[in-house]
């Protein structure tokens, strides 16, 4: 039930109540950026996971966001499947954790 809508993903027919996921040119940039990041952080020998409260704590910020799709597991900002609530080296792109 999936269809293209000029590079973006749909789960529905109905984007008023399914944001949209970003295109996918936009989250490969995302995921490699992350990966830098968390390469970065082990180069440096910084922290590169959170403990399990803090992923917690983001997954429910993350739940009750409008951007959420959960149908999806996905953020419709930035289009991570949820993985970078555990690294300590990503932030939400809406600032809310």
């Amino acid at each position: 039930h999936c269809f293209r809508n000029i590079g973006q993903h749909y789960a529905t027919k109905d984007p008023a109540t399914k944001p949209p996921l970003p295109g996918v040119m936009r989250q490969l940039t995302n995921a490699t950026r992350a990966a830098v990041r968390v390469i970065g952080a082990v180069s440096t020998m910084k922290p590169v996971l959170v403990d399990e409260a803090t992923r917690q704590a983001r997954q429910a910020v993350c739940d009750g966001c409008d951007l959420y799709r959960k149908d999806l597991n996905r953020c419709s900002k930035c289009g991570c499947n949820m993985i970078k609530l555990k690294f300590a080296t990503e932030k939400c792109p809406l600032g809310k954790w």
